[in-house]
Parts: C-alpha cells; sequence; structure tokens
C-alpha cells in the first residue's frame, strides 16, 4: 500500500503519493517525504512549491507566470535544485532575467558608488568636512539641491559660450586688420628675417603710401609691406570674452580642487585630467600671446602648447558626466565593447576583402592603390557615400551594391545589442532618479517638520 505524503506549505495543503515523486537529484522534496511520517511544515511560499511539486510529479519545472525569477531562483536554491533543470521555455526567460540582473547591478556599482569622492563616513563629524561635503555636491551632483542645478545650468552655459567664443575666432569675417601699433610690432620681430634697411624702409610706408613708379625696388620690402597688410587678427571683444571665460574656468577649478574631498580620486576620471589639460593650454596661450606678442599674427613653434584649447570642449564632458544619459552610455560603450570589437573586426576584413576586389576590377585613374580602394569600402560600407570615388565598370558596380548592402547588414545585426542595453539600462538609470528625487523630498519635509517641531 502506497504512503501519502502531506506538505503544509505556509497553510496551503498538497497530499501526494509517495510514489508518484521522482527522485530528482539532490532533491530535498522526495528526503523530507520519505523521512516524515505526520504532516510536513514548510513555511516557504507555496506558489514556487506548487511548481516544484509538480516538477517532481512529471520531470518539467516550469517558472509560476507570477513569480519573480530572482525569487524563484532562491526557491529552488532552497530546495535544492539546478536552474539549469527548468525547462528551455523557461530557462531562456530565466537566463535574460538573470543577464538583465547582472547588467544592472554592474551598473549601479559604477554608476552610482556608495563610496564615491564626495560621501564622507562615520569619522568624518568636523565642521570643515561636512560643510566641504555639501559644497562639493553641489559642484559635482546636480540633483542634490536647487543650488546645484543652477551652478549645473551656469556651467554648461559658460562651457558652451567658451566652445563657441573659439569657433566664431576661426571666422574670417570677425577678424580685422593690424593697427599701426600692432603692425610695427610686428616689423620688430622681422628684422631677423628681412634686415633692418628693409624693416626701416617699411617702416617709413607705413607713415605714408609708397612712391609709384621705381621706388619698391626691393622684392622683399614689397613682399613684407603687402604681408603686414594682409595679416589680421580676431575682433578685441571675442578676445575679452574668451580672457574672462577663461578667469571663470580658472576659479573654478580651483574652488573644485580646494572642495574636493579626495584629489586622487578626483584625477583617477580621465575627464578631470583632460579639464585641467584644456585649462592649462588656455592659460598657456594667453601667457604666451602677452610674453611672444607675434604668437597673435602667425604661427611659430609654441603654437603646439597653445593648441591645447582645443580641449575646451571636453569641459561638456565633466559638465553632464553625471547626467543619467551620459552615465548610461559610457556604461554601454564599455560593457558594449566585446561586440564593439567584433563588429570593427568584421567591418575590417570586409574592407580588405572589397579594397583588394575593387583595385582589380577598375583602371588606376579610378583606383590608383589599394589604400584608396580601403577608403572607398569604408566609405560605402557605412553608407556615407562622399562620391569622390566611383566605380566605372559594371563589375565594379555590381561590387558596390554588394559592399553598400553588406555595410548596411553588419550594422543592423550588431547596433541592436546596443540599443537593448540601453534601453534597459536608461529606464534602471530613471527609476533610480526617481527613487533618488522622492527621497530627498521625503528627507527635506522630514528635516523642516523636525525644524518647526523644535521653535515651536
Amino acid at each position: 500500500m502506497s504512503r501519502r505524503a502531506v506538505f503544509n506549505v505556509s497553510g496551503k495543503k498538497f497530499e501526494v503519493d509517495q510514489c508518484s515523486l521522482l527522485k530528482i537529484g539532490t532533491s530535498k522534496v522526495q528526503d523530507m517525504a520519505q523521512q516524515s511520517e505526520s504532516e510536513i511544515f514548510i513555511n516557504r511560499p507555496s506558489d514556487s512549491f506548487e511548481a516544484i511539486l509538480a516538477y517532481h510529479q512529471t520531470g518539467e519545472l516550469h517558472i509560476p507566470q507570477n513569480t519573480c525569477p530572482c525569487a524563484f531562483k532562491t526557491e529552488i536554491e532552497f530546495y535544492g535544485i539546478e536552474s539549469t533543470n527548468l525547462a528551455p521555455c523557461c530557462f531562456y526567460k530565466y537566463s535574460n532575467f538573470m543577464n538583465n540582473q547582472s547588467t544592472l547591478e554592474e551598473f549601479r556599482q559604477r554608476a552610482f558608488p556608495r563610496n564615491d569622492i564626495g560621501e564622507i563616513d562615520g569619522s568624518q563629524k568636523t565642521r570643515w568636512r561636512r560643510f566641504r561635503s555639501r559644497i562639493w555636491r553641489i559642484l559635482d551632483d546636480h540633483n542634490s539641491s536647487v543650488m546645484a542645478k543652477v551652478y549645473f545650468v551656469a556651467s554648461a552655459s559658460l562651457v558652451l559660450l567658451s566652445v563657441f567664443n573659439l569657433i566664431l575666432s576661426t571666422l574670417g569675417s570677425l577678424h580685422r586688420p593690424l593697427n599701426a601699433v600692432e603692425k610695427y610690432e610686428v616689423l620688430g620681430y622681422e628684422r631677423a628675417s628681412y634686415g633692418d634697411d628693409c624693416v626701416d624702409l617699411v617702416s617709413g610706408w607705413l607713415h605714408e603710401k609708397p612712391m609709384q613708379g621705381g621706388e619698391i625696388l626691393n622684392m622683399n620690402c614689397s613682399q613684407l609691406y603687402t604681408n603686414l597688410n594682409n595679416k589680421t587678427v580676431t575682433l578685441d571683444i571675442l578676445w575679452y570674452i574668451d580672457v574672462c571665460l577663461l578667469c571663470i574656468f580658472a576659479v573654478e577649478f580651483v574652488i573644485r580642487i580646494v572642495f574636493c574631498p579626495s584629489l586622487k580620486e578626483y584625477f583617477k576620471c580621465f575627464v578631470n585630467v583632460l579639464d585641467t589639460v584644456a585649462l592649462i593650454g588656455s592659460l598657456s596661450g594667453i601667457l604666451m600671446n602677452n610674453i611672444w606678442s607675434i604668437q597673435r599674427y602667425e604661427w611659430n613653434e609654441y603654437d603646439t602648447i597653445s593648441n591645447l584649447q582645443v580641449l575646451r570642449a571636453v569641459r561638456l564632458l565633466r559638465v553632464i558626466k553625471n547626467l543619467d544619459s551620459s552615465k548610461v552610455m559610457s556604461f554601454v560603450l564599455v560593457t558594449g565593447f566585446s561586440e564593439l570589437s567584433v563588429m570593427l573586426s568584421f567591418l575590417c576584413v570586409s574592407v580588405l576583402i572589397f579594397s583588394n576586389l575593387i583595385f582589380y576590377l577598375e583602371d588606376r585613374e579610378t583606383m590608383p592603390d589599394i589604400l584608396t580602394g580601403c577608403w572607398w569600402s569604408v566609405v560605402t560600407m557605412t553608407t556615407v557615400g562622399f562620391g569622390d570615388i566611383v566605380p566605372r565598370s559594371i563589375l565594379g558596380r555590381i561590387l558596390g551594391m554588394v559592399c553598400a548592402v553588406s555595410g548596411v547588414v553588419l550594422i543592423a545585426v550588431t547596433i541592436p545589442i546596443f540599443v537593448n542595453t540601453f534601453v534597459l539600462v536608461y529606464n534602471y538609470a530613471k527609476l533610480q532618479s526617481s527613487v533618488f528625487s522622492t527621497k530627498t523630498t521625503k528627507r527635506r519635509s522630514k528635516d523642516s517638520y523636525h525644524k518647526l517641531t523644535e521653535e515651536s
């Protein structure tokens, strides 16, 4: 006569025939049924146990529809069942869920670290450290307070103004000719190249127009005079704006250094290092323009240092690095590096194949070398199509069509990997920001309530 086993799981009873229970590896269910002759009490969720009991009866393990895969994982581990025993239909859903959870946990540790450089531990209770932490959060976390949001908008506006000012300074329409003082200044630096007699002659021409006819006999002097009149500099207003913005950025940099809780952690951030280099480049440019005024009028070896000011656009990365979308984008690029490497590998192989084929299919006038074929292949596969190089032969055009289609297919296959990760992590980041805002609002309301209670 077969024995009956009664499981009382959180008040819900399951009565089964012990003979119908299959022996499943290291599962505890059959062992509990054989070792106990009375009712077996289990203080665990009943929905998951029902699925586990069905697994012992049918040999198929399925996740209940209304049960979280993470909670079900806890239950099957309690009963000694491996997750690999899940039925294929549920194992795919379970694997995707666990992979997503692993990705989100990695993102949380990177984007929302518990011990960032602005956090104070229990031992830091001095007034200065609390004040420094408060100021640093204004400087580094735009979500921490209203003042932080105001600072964020102001800082971003100044960085954009600096970038646009650099752009405007390169426009020829916003340049002016040299004035008399600047021309004499340039002549002072040209004595070594043209000689004293030539420079003195051109200086005389600056007072009055050169005589027509045979007055200008020295071609070097004529060339110097022409070059001098053709030289231009940026408008003074753009120069003054640049200097004012640089002073503001320098003061901001000093403030960030003073109130940063950890300089070591600060300079570990690559964006902060680039921002520092850009500031040094801008300062060097202004100093060299004042020390060597010829720097403003023509290129020389010192321009290599002053050209570092083009990195001022990198300041935007420092400003936006705490935005949710920026954190998500950087995380997706870092974690998707393997997929990106695969895509680039296929792209390189395809480029090499198509460049060799197009080189032998086209004449040397159209395709002079394989390196030009590589350029054509990259432009075609990425569907840019500048049109500077166009196949002329029938076979070359057919190869161009195949190259373009293969590029579209390659990008279409790999891009969704980044899109899926971006959507998953971005939604999580927005949720985290919402939770943080709610907690901040509740904390402020609680602090205000306690303050009013103390006053009354």
